[in-house]
């Protein structure tokens, strides 16, 4: 436990660094208004961490370089600099660079899909042409399964109470920490369970 603790405390302090960063520039909202409330900008900044992950958004692309340096300066007082494998700007909805539209966070996909159903809408109520949809990473599918697959390997002669016991915890802890994504609406719920009726059967 003294890892992620030793995190938060290193960390402690870069959404401040950010939001009074943040208070003295001149930004902008997406339809090309002036922010003027300092409160508004420190808002403009989105700012989500987890221990050592965290995640900035904005719609600008040069807002989140500035910030970048931002953190790269309060970081280096603190000895620390960012990983340079895991640190990306990425778009949520296009292809930007080298990398494919979304980011991991958690294990969870985040991204932003082309669509005219259900499509979110502006403050008016027009439809944007996009959604957004949360699902679990094919990282954590791949290391989900492999650990049914180790099970059952291990349980190869065991009765069906015993494999059920076994991996009804694996399986009902997996859904419970993606419940509140959209792994039914992706149809990756489905997906799965068939792969685990599969692999139970044969």
């Amino acid at each position: 436990m003294i890892s992620p603790l030793l995190s938060n405390i290193a960390l402690n302090g870069i959404e401040k660094k950010l939001g009074d960063w943040a208070e003295s520039q001149q930004l902008y909202r997406p339809n090309g208004n002036r922010i003027d409330k300092k409160v508004d900008r420190r808002k403009s900044i989105i700012y989500v961490r987890y221990a050592d992950d965290f995640i900035v958004m904005n719609h600008n692309v040069e807002i989140i370089r500035k910030c970048k340096i931002v953190i790269e300066n309060f970081l280096s007082e603190r000895g620390l600099e960012l990983s340079q494998a895991k640190t990306r700007i990425i778009h949520t909805r296009n292809a930007f660079g080298e990398y494919e539209p979304g980011f991991e966070f958690l294990v969870f996909k985040i991204r932003h899909f082309d669509t005219k159903k259900h499509s979110a809408k502006d403050n008016q109520g027009r439809n944007l042409g996009y959604r957004l949809l949360i699902f679990p990473s094919m990282t954590s599918r791949r290391k989900h399964f492999a650990t049914i697959d180790l099970i059952l390997r291990q349980h190869r002669t065991a009765s069906q109470s015993q494999v059920v016991k076994r991996l009804n915890p694996i399986i009902i802890g997996w859904i419970n920490y993606f419940r509140y994504s959209h792994i039914l609406t992706t149809k990756i719920g489905g997906y799965m369970e068939q792969i685990l009726f599969n692999k139970l059967k044969y």
